[in-house]
């Protein structure tokens, strides 16, 4: 099964979670991918046209007025890459680190950043291939993004740092190798597309998220459904339609008691000793032999 990621159509948070546990291989419709080619040729026309765009052809940061030739645009993107890259710390397991790939990929796919199409397909074989980078779950940069996170992935897909691969961790140029991609050769503007956004942040709390609404339709269905059941022998008063009575009737209807009068009390008052259910009811032991 491939899940297709459509320029018409938001892409749920439930579908990220399923995906990045499947793994779940992932492409584009076409919609999107004309998007993105109108991008990159819109930015091409721009830089042939001589104007002055930030990252494209100019440096960043505190070095912002410096021109830079589009000649040395590789060297500049893979630069920049490797300048943010300061995560520190274990490394998120594969699930996150997919979920965060998946997020950026999603992002990219809306058309907006201007990556050529070559290197998002990269990208996008690159999750595909079942390649975990190794993300340092410690750090970022609080300007433009998660630049720390996003940028350790980057570098694996140009071929660099580290990669985790069927439980192997492996130099980032090996592992593309042994799954028979080719690195991407970063253009003007495409480190920034990669690692300038919060995937990091959509990808990891896409999981939070995801985890703590499980556990809280657990809750609801196992333990608030239980409502006043006693455990571990689960004496049935406190689900009978008197004691629902006294505490308003709030108990779900298909958890309530059915048609039956409490044992030992009158109705609509707890009785001095529950009466458990025969299941839970403690055996007289048998009369020792004389």
């Amino acid at each position: 099964m491939t899940l297709t990621i459509k320029a018409n159509q938001w892409f749920t948070l439930d579908e990220l979670d399923a995906a990045a546990a499947g793994p779940v291989p992932v492409e584009l419709d076409e919609e999107a991918w004309r998007r993105v080619r109108i991008s990159r040729e819109t930015l091409e026309k721009f830089v042939e046209n001589d104007r002055v765009i930030y990252g494209v052809n100019t440096s960043m940061g505190g070095f912002v007025d410096w021109l830079v030739p589009v000649s040395m645009a590789r060297e500049l993107q893979e630069n920049l890459i490797n300048a943010v890259a300061t995560n520190v710390g274990q490394y998120l397991d594969d699930r996150t680190v997919r979920s965060i790939m998946l997020s950026r990929i999603v992002s990219l796919a809306r058309g907006n950043s201007a990556i050529s199409p070559e290197n998002l397909e990269k990208l996008i074989r690159l999750y595909n291939s079942g390649i975990a980078p190794c993300v340092p779950e410690k750090g970022s940069l609080g300007t433009s993004g998660d630049l720390g996170p996003l940028a350790a992935i980057a570098l694996v897909g140009v071929g660099q740092w580290k990669a985790r691969l069927d439980g192997e961790i492996l130099p980032g140029g090996d592992a593309l190798a042994k799954t028979g991609l080719e690195p991407m050769t970063l253009g003007f503007k495409e480190g920034l597309a990669l690692i300038n956004g919060t995937s990091g942040m959509v990808g990891l709390g896409t999981l939070v998220y995801a985890g703590a609404r499980r556990l809280l339709d657990t809750y609801r269905a196992d333990a608030v459904g239980a409502g006043g059941t006693q455990p571990p022998v689960g004496a049935e008063v406190p689900a009978s339609r008197d004691d629902q009575a006294s505490r308003g009737g709030r108990l779900p209807h298909h958890l309530r008691a059915g048609p039956h009068r409490p044992q030992g009390g009158r109705p609509g008052r707890r009785p001095a000793r529950a009466r458990l259910p025969p299941a839970h009811r403690r055996q007289s032991p048998a009369p020792s032999p004389a």
